[in-house]
């Protein structure tokens, strides 16, 4: 059974809005639709919410847009921020 796993790696907070600017979609529609508040969306986009765990509004936010990818081990991975 080989121990590497493949998995996606973390998308960056540019591609995520490429993504949602690509499907005709906003981030504040985002947040809406996943019964978020866009401040607090916004804020985990620009990196002024840190996620260092696997709990909270922060994670659960960063986990459905992509910018965490949790391993098997429950290990966590986050997109590198461009600047």
């Amino acid at each position: 059974m080989p121990t590497d796993i493949l998995v996606r790696p973390p998308l960056t907070a540019a591609q995520i809005k490429r993504q949602l600017w690509l499907e005709g979609r906003t981030l504040k529609l985002w947040a809406a639709e996943n019964g978020y508040v866009y401040g607090t969306v916004s804020a985990v986009m620009s990196g002024k919410i840190k996620v260092a765990r696997n709990y909270g509004v922060g994670f659960d936010i960063a986990r459905k847009l992509g910018l965490v990818v949790e391993a098997d081990n429950g290990s966590l991975t986050r997109a590198e921020r461009s600047r």
